[in-house]
């Protein structure tokens, strides 16, 4: 640090908006000040300003860069970036500052002194700071530095700062070793490669919490200040919560649990501190201290009378010839003279088919909406607990599969255009929902496991937005041993065919345009400029939220979140194909569709995207298939 003195500053002004007034913290990088900011040189409200070093971390330029990037996020509840620039000291001596608001505490502060904060405190501060964590996790950022000196009380409120540490600074600090005793705030898996997931967010939320509750870490039992044992704990134990009052004692129960897709999201935490009933997906597979585990299931009743036990088999050849002829002759029978057994078809009475009112929507090049009545034919699967599916029959047909060659915006893998053939299928007329995902949970498994909570904003009707391929192909296979029918991902064809609802050659359903008004998307050029810049939510939205269907009836199939399709992802072929299944095999899954986080472009009935099926994004989802298809003798 030398080169500066921290008292030289004091008075001095920064920029034409900042003055320093006086020094409060000399930190391992830096220093930290009051100030005031200005207008038209005069003081107007007090400010928090920090001086950072970033040599030898990494260069100026690249520190600013990085504080440009954080400044994007808004917030309430965060810690708002107001102002960053360079303080110049001379050749390679440049100091990087940032203004943020100035807060009156940290719960270090409290924590220092020997203080802690009331029940009703640590309540309000933890909503206020999940609702913060919510919307960056809406964002696809982990903020990842979640400790006591970054949890601050300002006079309107708590904010969560410290998003100035991420990016560059964030990984040479780690290098350096300047955060080498925060391990007592990060969850198990992010102690060797930091955290990556928005669970380790909430897990460091919860030991602040607790820490602010009851003045120790939850692991400390015996107040053991040794790193290697506090460690080991933090890694290998769940903690137990029963001396805590609700509703804490429940949620760090749940927000502390060591295996991260086991965790509470920020929204299933809110309800909890909010009284609200918490989607709890995965509560049959876990049993945290504190609450009783199931009885187990009574045995089965011994049979009255003991049935008699078989003849034991005979290996005499006359035995062994006279079993061989009896099935010679009933081969023979079973072949010519019995009539063949009926073949196999999807079992749907038309009784089971009820018709379902909806309004299609049409937009015309100025996103003017045109609506009109229209009833499509609704297989509705009961799943238990009040969940059904909703299936709608699409009639088999011809259609043109690909990009016209006039459209706007297409990509190379969408050509070339070619004819395909598809016969009768049911699809479902909505996103799967995270309701129906829960009940599949608890279904026996297929073959693999199921993610407990594949979303980052929690709520039933919901659609699943983190899920694998792998995921979304495990639970059509479950459903499939659950109602007696074949469950399955739609092919890329069948998922356009819907899309289009016929011999449509508009890049969507709606028509030439997308609009905020039909599909939650990224509004963007060139096809929302001809009409004013929508909405960006951001974040998933119900599946219900939309009053406008498809042609053939389907919600949300362009934007909100991705839908997986079975294909594995390839070139198309220009010549006829029935029923295609792409390539036979590949590496990447197709998604169709786009996300809420997708531009226009992407949310094309054509446009394709494709991913590992082992991976997901913020916004990928699915829909199920259930074929009506004749499988033969058997």
């Amino acid at each position: 640090m030398a080169g500066l003195e921290p008292q030289s500053l004091e008075g001095e002004e920064l920029s034409d908006r900042i003055r320093i007034t006086k020094l409060r913290a000399i930190g391992w990088i830096g220093y930290v000040y009051q100030g005031e900011m200005l207008s038209l040189g005069r003081p107007v409200a007090s400010c928090a300003v920090k001086l950072i070093h970033p040599r030898p971390m990494c260069s100026p330029e690249t520190l600013l860069q990085d504080l440009r990037e954080q400044a994007r996020f808004v917030h309430p509840h965060l810690l708002a970036l107001q102002h960053s620039g360079l303080v110049r000291e001379g050749p390679a001596r440049d100091w990087v500052y940032l203004s943020t608001e100035l807060a009156d505490y940290s719960i270090q502060d409290l924590l220092t002194r020997g203080s802690i904060l009331t029940p009703t405190q640590v309540r309000e501060c933890l909503v206020q700071l999940l609702e913060a964590l919510r919307y960056l996790h809406a964002q696809g950022i982990v903020h990842g530095e979640i400790r006591p000196p970054n949890v601050l009380s300002t006079t309107t409120g708590w904010r969560l700062s410290g998003l100035e540490y991420r990016g560059t600074l964030s990984r040479r600090l780690e290098e350096l070793g300047y955060n080498q005793n925060h391990f007592v705030f990060r969850a198990p898996e992010a102690q060797e490669r930091g955290a990556d997931h928005s669970s380790a967010d909430i897990w460091s939320l919860a030991v602040v919490a607790h820490a602010a509750l009851t003045g120790r870490l939850p692991f400390d039992e015996e107040e053991s200040r040794d790193r290697s044992d506090l460690l080991w704990r933090i890694v290998n134990q769940d903690p137990e919560f029963e001396h805590l009052d609700e509703p804490f004692g429940r949620l760090l129960t749940h927000c502390l649990v060591r295996e991260p897709r086991l965790r509470w999201t920020a929204e299933q935490a809110l309800a909890c501190l909010s009284g609200r009933p918490v989607l709890e997906t995965y509560f049959e597979q876990i049993r945290p201290s504190g609450y009783d585990a199931p009885a187990p299931p009574e045995p089965e009743p011994e049979p009255l009378v003991a049935a008699p036990p078989p003849p034991p088999p005979s290996s005499s050849p006359l035995y062994v010839g006279l079993c061989v002829a009896l099935l010679l002759v009933g081969l023979f029978i079973g072949k010519f003279l019995l009539p063949p057994p009926p073949k196999k078809v999807m079992q749907v009475n038309l009784g089971d088919l009820v018709n379902q009112e909806y309004s299609v929507a049409t937009l015309d090049d100025r996103g003017r909406i045109v609506t009109q009545p229209a009833v499509a034919p609704v297989l509705s699967e009961d799943l238990g607990e009040g969940i059904h599916l909703d299936l709608v029959q699409i009639p088999g047909a011809d259609f043109e599969q690909g990009a016209p060659d006039s459209e706007m915006q297409r990509e190379l893998d969408e050509s070339p255009r070619h004819p395909v053939r598809l016969g009768n299928f049911y699809i479902g007329r909505f996103e799967v929902t995270q309701a129906q995902w829960a009940l599949a949970v608890r279904m026996p498994s297929e073959g693999h496991t199921l993610s407990l909570n594949p979303w980052t904003k929690a709520g039933s009707d919901l659609p699943v937005h983190t899920v694998t391929w792998n995921e979304a192909s495990e639970f059509c296979r479950r459903l499939t041993r659950y109602t007696g029918r074949v469950h399955r991902l739609p092919t890329e064809a069948e998922w356009e065919y819907t899309c289009r609802g016929g011999p449509v050659d508009t890049p969507f359903h709606f028509g030439p345009v997308l609009t905020d008004q039909v599909a939650n998307f990224n509004p963007d050029p060139p096809f929302t400029q001809s009409i004013p810049m929508g909405m960006n939510r951001n974040e998933v939205v119900s599946v219900e939220t939309y009053p406008y269907a498809s042609h053939f009836g389907l919600y949300q199939l362009h934007g909100n979140a991705k839908e997986w399709c079975l294909d594995f992802y390839g070139p198309y072929s220009k010549d006829y194909q029935d029923n295609p299944r792409g390539p036979k095999s590949g590496e990447e899954r197709v998604l169709r569709g786009g996300g809420f986080r997708s531009p226009a472009t992407n949310c094309r009935t054509s446009a394709r995207s494709h991913e590992l099926p082992n991976r997901s994004g913020l916004d990928t989802g699915f829909r199920v298939v259930v074929p009506e298809v004749v499988t033969g003798n058997e």
